[in-house]
């Protein structure tokens, strides 16, 4: 009986062991611990690829808006750049084509551009144009302005009229007809009077402009031009055909010598 007991003193010592339902109950807890901590840390590194992948796809938006927005730019500017090379070769184009057709139908300007020599203006053109191509044609010489003054030249069968503006005209007699000869601006304020000489050589114009006018009608040309003090309102010649010198007479209303005569000579 001692020996037993003594057994039973040291197994004692050791102590019981535990029964096996604690074993499992602590294995199972370790267990769930251990799966607990698996899926949280599967969930953070889900949460974490969530996170990559919306930061991803927030950088690839804002590439593909910038990438969008460059294009649209690109686009833009290549829209602008080929307007305006429409414009430019639209342009050349007419330019071309009123070249073109200022240098149709006139062969000999053409062969003259080609040997290099002068080729006309666009106005000499216009000007050529508008030239009379008709074998007869009419074209008027009346005065713009209401007719002031007519006066015949004996001897020398010539017409001269003159107008409200100062200009002076001279027609030839030629059988039935009269002919325009030659037109003058004398003066270029209103005429006073003309006068003609007895032999019918020597033409007088006086205006407001304070001048004295002296034609040759046989050649109806204006051979002597007088500028006066004073305003003359009437003219006419004193002297005949035997005189050596030419006098020419003039009224100058409101002033104590309203005759002034003037004296001179073809020759000189």
């Amino acid at each position: 009986m001692s020996e037993s007991s003594g057994d039973s003193d040291s197994d004692g010592d050791i102590g019981p062991a535990p029964p096996p339902s604690l074993v499992k109950t602590e294995n199972e807890t370790s267990n769930n611990v251990e799966v607990s901590e698996q899926t949280e840390n599967g969930s953070k590194s889900e949460e974490a690829a969530e996170t990559s992948t919306a930061d991803e796809k927030a950088v690839s938006s804002g590439e593909n808006k910038a990438v969008k927005r460059n294009k649209s730019e690109m686009e833009s500017s290549d829209i602008e750049i080929a307007n305006s090379q429409d414009k430019a070769a639209k342009t050349k184009k007419e330019n071309d084509n009123e070249n073109n057709s200022a240098k149709v139908g006139d062969p000999d300007e053409m062969e003259a551009s080609k040997r290099g020599e002068r080729t006309m203006t666009k106005m000499e053109r216009v000007g050529m144009s508008r030239l009379p191509d008709k074998e007869w044609y009419e074209w008027s010489y009346m005065h713009r302005y209401q007719i002031t003054h007519i006066k015949f030249a004996p001897f020398t069968d010539f017409l001269i009229t003159a107008s409200k503006e100062g200009v002076v005209k001279f027609w030839k007699k030629t059988g039935d007809n009269i002919e325009f000869a030659k037109m003058f601006a004398a003066h270029m304020t209103r005429i006073n009077d003309i006068a003609v000489s007895s032999d019918g050589i020597l033409l007088a114009t006086v205006a407001q402009d304070c001048e004295c006018a002296v034609f040759d009608i046989p050649s109806f040309d204006m051979i002597l031009r007088l500028k006066l003090d004073f305003t003359p309102r009437l003219c006419t010649w004193i002297h005949t055909t035997k005189d050596p010198t030419n006098i020419l007479a003039m009224y100058v209303q409101c002033t104590s010598f309203p005759i002034k005569s003037i004296l001179f000579s073809l020759d000189s």
